[in-house]
């Protein structure tokens, strides 16, 4: 037997201790002795044996009152107290394995006998050790795994908290937000889009799991030849193929309302996101129709008036004028002096001269001495000449 361990010999007999000893040593047994129950305690402490031989009949302290005190003492709840004696009473025996005691061996003891109880105690005790260590490094996983499932725990939780807070958002949001998977179905809205949905794109307020009903689809969405072109679906195309975030984009969208085709102006935001490791995307959309109308009824009037300024005081049609006087008659019946009817209704001037045959005429004594054809001075433009 190759073996290392220490034995504690406690026998009064000192012949039965040397005995022991030989026997021991021989099989390369580390041991030491006490030979009374005092001895044994303080050899005990500072031998700290892997096994300890008790005499049953000592003076003053018994082994079985050694065997007690053994017990009680701390590291010592694991080391087999085997005794050897030869008493062979039963009561004492029984008292001795009540006391703690693990096995008894009778004297005069057998060498095989011996070291056969011997090795089965050792090999307990070893059992027992690394038994014990398991069940510690046991006990500090389950403490660490208790301690990780507490956290995780407390993790969901704040998650579950941070979701619930999120959905609170979302749903609160007073823009329609739609989250789409790649086939453009409708995975879950908010309640702005509930009520977008019941003026434009759906023919009911069913939304999750449906599809956006338009006006060119025939079966199901996807399957009109104009699906292609859909400028919902082109935009899920680009972020399925580009991850990209899209900001701001105005699209007109054609919806079957009840049969009747409606056109509707969106502003929509997109994004790629990933909800319980399932890639989605997620739709903010804005029915801006209102404005866009606004809008394009802002460019017909500016049209409009473009068109009226490029009129005003433009001359056209039948002007009534007196083919004496040559006054012209307004629209309230008023008779004017041609050049002010026409300084009014246009943005020509006038600049007062005569004619070569008025100043014959007018002035002849002035005829002769005026040579230029057109002597003329400046007259206010508001008055006749």
């Amino acid at each position: 037997m190759e073996s290392k361990e220490k034995i504690l010999v406690v026998d009064d007999d000192l012949v039965s201790v040397q005995i022991l000893r030989k026997n021991l040593m021989a099989e390369n047994f580390d041991v030491s002795y006490a030979v009374n129950g005092e001895d044994a305690i303080e050899e005990f402490n500072r031998f700290r044996p892997d096994i300890v031989l008790l005499d049953l009949c000592m003076p003053g302290i018994d082994g079985i009152e050694t065997c007690r005190r053994l017990k009680k003492m701390p590291g010592a709840e694991d080391v087999p107290i085997i005794f050897i004696s030869s008493n062979t009473d039963k009561n004492d025996r029984v008292e001795a394995l009540s006391a703690g005691a693990v096995d008894f061996v009778s004297k005069p003891f057998q060498r095989a006998e011996l070291f056969a109880r011997l090795s089965i105690h050792i090999k307990l005790r070893t059992l027992n050790l690394s038994l014990r260590k398991q069940s510690e490094t046991l006990k500090i996983s389950n403490e660490k795994l208790n301690a990780e499932i507490c956290d995780r725990k407390h993790f969901e939780e704040r998650l579950e908290a941070e979701r619930k807070n999120l959905d609170l958002i979302f749903d609160s949001s007073p823009i329609a937000m739609l989250v789409l998977d790649s086939s453009v179905r409708i995975v879950k809205v908010n309640s702005a889009a509930l009520v977008l949905a019941s003026r434009t794109f759906l023919h009911h307020g069913d939304l999750p799991g449906q599809f956006f009903q338009c006006s060119h689809m025939e079966k199901d969405c996807g399957t009109s030849d104009t699906c292609p072109f859909c400028p919902l679906r082109n935009l899920v195309s680009s972020l399925l193929k580009s991850d990209d975030t899209v900001n701001g984009i105005e699209i007109p969208m054609d919806f079957d309302r009840k049969g009747c085709m409606q056109r509707i102006y969106l502003k929509i935001g997109a994004s790629p996101i990933v909800i319980e490791e399932k890639k989605l995307y997620i739709l903010a959309i804005e029915d801006v129709s209102d404005r866009k109308i606004a809008e394009m009824e802002k460019e017909k009037l500016i049209l409009e008036l473009q068109r009226a300024l490029e009129e005003v005081k433009t001359l056209k049609g039948l002007i009534p004028i007196c083919a004496s006087c040559k006054k012209i008659r307004d629209d309230e019946g008023i008779w004017n002096q041609i050049e002010s009817y026409v300084q009014k209704h246009s943005y020509a001037q006038f600049s007062h001269g005569i004619c070569p045959e008025c100043m014959k005429k007018l002035y002849p004594q002035y005829a002769d001495s005026h040579c230029a054809p057109t002597c003329h001075r400046p007259q206010d433009k508001t008055s006749a000449g």
